[in-house]
C-alpha cells in the first residue's frame, strides 16, 4: 500500500505543501487541507483518498475565491456563483461551496435580500 513519505513546505514563504508518496511528488494543498483531512507522514494512502484531496484542495480554493469576493462587498447568491464561474472554478466544487449555511464562513456576508 502506497504512504505518504513526505509533505514539504512549497517555499520558506507560502502556506502551501507539497505532498509525496513513495518519494514522488503527487499534489500540492495549502494549511487548510492538511489539517481538516489530518494528513501525515507515513499515512496509508489509496486513490480514493488522493481523490479526497484534490476535492479538498479544489473547494479550499473555491472557498477562498468566495470569501474574496465577499470581502470587497455583500453579494447575492446567484452574484457569487456567476462570477465563481468566471474564475473557471469546477460548477461541483461552487455547489458545494456555497451550498448552505454559506453564512457561517469565516469573513464576508452573502446579501440574500435578492
Amino acid at each position: 500500500m502506497s504512504r505518504i513519505t513526505d509533505i514539504k513546505p512549497k517555499s520558506s514563504k507560502s502556506r502551501r505543501y507539497h505532498i509525496f508518496v513513495d518519494g514522488e511528488l503527487v499534489t500540492e494543498v495549502n494549511e487548510e487541507v492538511i489539517a481538516k483531512l489530518d494528513l501525515r507522514r507515513n499515512q496509508a494512502i489509496t486513490p480514493q483518498r488522493l481523490e479526497q484531496i484534490a476535492t479538498a484542495q479544489q473547494d479550499s480554493q473555491t472557498r477562498q475565491a468566495a470569501l474574496n469576493l465577499l470581502n470587497y462587498r455583500a453579494r447575492t447568491r446567484q452574484e457569487l456563483v456567476r462570477r465563481l464561474r468566471r474564475k473557471n472554478l469546477p460548477a461541483d466544487s461552487i455547489q458545494r461551496v456555497i451550498a448552505p449555511p454559506i453564512c457561517q464562513m469565516d469573513g464576508g456576508q452573502l446579501d440574500t435580500s435578492q
